[in-house]
């Protein structure tokens, strides 16, 4: 299947080269067989550098933005995927670009968990839960409490942990990448409270989106 998106993808890339007046064409298309290449293990990097090049040369943000997507894909090293997925972020948000904007934030959650002390990690999803209230998204918000939970049950904070889990009950809180440590954890919250979890569950279920950013944010504060 991967060999014949590729395949696709360049037959894509030389309609765009044949014309290169089409802004979106010209720019999009080396960038998106990029972002395949590299996703699937293939070398991108000729494709990576003509994105960021095309991008400049367009004066064009968003492009540039998903450029900085195709680079973090590529690379092995999560540090340096995160700087590139970072850069994508910052990007969409200053020129207002609410797709890029979002699917480099889940990127940036995913492994900023993975690679930030407890604390640091901590202050990260306040200033992003912040963030994202102000600006209205959603989706990224419940990826973000997603990952509060998770590090609210390594915290030890079960009881607060519990109530984010009721308010979650029904919303999409889960990302590919995490979808295996976000139920292991709220198993072991319910294990772990016991009888008191269906309570703190339900009672969650009845917060309101303020409250439980306000609780996510209070509690995330004490973890040092």
């Amino acid at each position: 299947h991967f060999d014949k998106a590729v395949d696709y993808l360049r037959r894509a890339y030389a309609i765009g080269e044949d014309q290169p007046d089409d802004l979106f064409l010209h720019v999009m298309c080396p960038t998106v067989l990029a972002i395949i290449l590299a996703a699937t293990g293939r070398d991108a990097s000729e494709l990576i550098e003509q994105s960021f090049d095309r991008a400049r040369a367009a004066r064009w943000p968003t492009g540039l933005a998903f450029a900085h997507y195709a680079a973090g894909l590529a690379h092995t090293d999560p540090v340096v995927r995160l700087q590139e997925f970072s850069r994508m972020v910052a990007i969409a948000v200053e020129v207002g670009s609410r797709q890029a904007e979002a699917l480099g934030r889940t990127l940036v959650i995913h492994l900023e968990s993975a690679l930030l002390p407890r604390a640091e990690l901590a202050i990260a999803l306040i200033r992003l839960l912040r963030d994202l209230q102000q600006s209205g998204d959603t989706t990224t918000a419940l990826l973000a409490l997603s990952q509060v939970i998770m590090l609210l049950n390594g915290a030890g904070r079960l009881r607060t942990a519990a109530l984010i889990c009721g308010w979650l009950d029904g919303r999409s809180g889960r990302s590919a990448q995490s979808i295996g440590d976000h139920e292991a954890a709220v198993a072991a919250i319910a294990r772990s409270l016991g009888d008191q979890w269906e309570m703190l569950y339900q009672q969650g279920r009845s917060m309101t989106s303020p409250e439980i950013f306000d609780l996510a944010c209070e509690e995330l504060d004490t973890i040092n």
